[in-house]
């Protein structure tokens, strides 16, 4: 019996490597083609290894670029965003991104600006140090500081208090954008639907490469918010979520 088990978990193990060998031998022949300009064949490479499931940063950036060079925007975009999620500290694949964004002509998310500017971790250690330092200021003020100066002090604890309000409310939002909300790239013009029916009043228009905020789905459509509460349902086939 142990021989049988040692035989199987050998031929498992010979079989996951042919196939991990043969998605390197796909990838190197996506990557060859890129590089000798045949975008169409390596789009084909990296699209099916894509389809298989297969998650790597370097598969998506490399898919992304072909894109780019195919001008499927949308799908370059979205691919970028996936990439970031795999590695969020790579520059060349932030600068492409915010190439493709400025060249469609679309504004760059405030969730972005915060990531890229403090970070996550920079941010809860600022929230927790400015609301320490509100709380040791104000007991300050009220037990060692005599009447005559505590107005001074009394200011700088309430400048401080709105700092680590600020810092708090930012921080919330930021664990919700990284780890919560989930979003898609719309990738053909359409518009939104009151209800996940054609038939529906339509409301917003949208355009190839924005990125939504996806709230729920049901029956092949998908419930999405675009910001300000405009709220409403796409057919999930017309976004790339991410």
């Amino acid at each position: 019996m142990k021989h049988y088990l040692l035989i199987f978990f050998m031929l498992m193990f010979s079989a996951n490597s042919l196939i991990a060998n043969e998605q390197d031998s796909l990838f190197n022949q996506a990557v060859l083609k890129y590089q000798q300009k045949d975008y169409d064949k390596a789009y084909w490479l990296f699209d099916g290894l894509v389809q298989e499931g297969n998650l790597s940063f370097q598969l998506f950036f490399n898919y992304a670029n072909t894109c780019t060079q195919l001008k499927k925007y949308a799908r370059a975009i979205a691919f970028y965003e996936k990439a970031l999620k795999l590695s969020p500290n790579e520059s060349a694949t932030e600068s492409n991104l915010i190439f493709l964004r400025k060249k469609m002509a679309l504004t760059d998310e405030s969730d972005r600006h915060w990531r890229n500017k403090i970070g996550e971790l920079n941010m809860y250690s600022l929230s927790v140090l400015a609301t320490w330092a509100w709380i040791i200021l104000l007991s300050v003020t009220f037990l060692l500081v005599s009447k005559q100066n505590r107005k001074i002090y009394f200011f700088s604890s309430v400048l401080l208090f709105i700092l680590a309000v600020y810092l708090i409310f930012n921080s919330i939002k930021l664990y919700r954008v990284l780890h919560v909300q989930q979003f898609a790239i719309v990738q053909e013009e359409s518009a939104m639907y009151n209800q996940p029916a054609l038939l529906s009043d339509e409301t917003y228009d949208l355009f190839i490469g924005q990125k939504i905020e996806v709230l729920d789905e049901k029956n092949g459509w998908l419930k999405v918010n675009v910001g300000l509460n405009r709220k409403g349902w796409m057919p999930s086939e017309r976004l790339i979520e991410i």
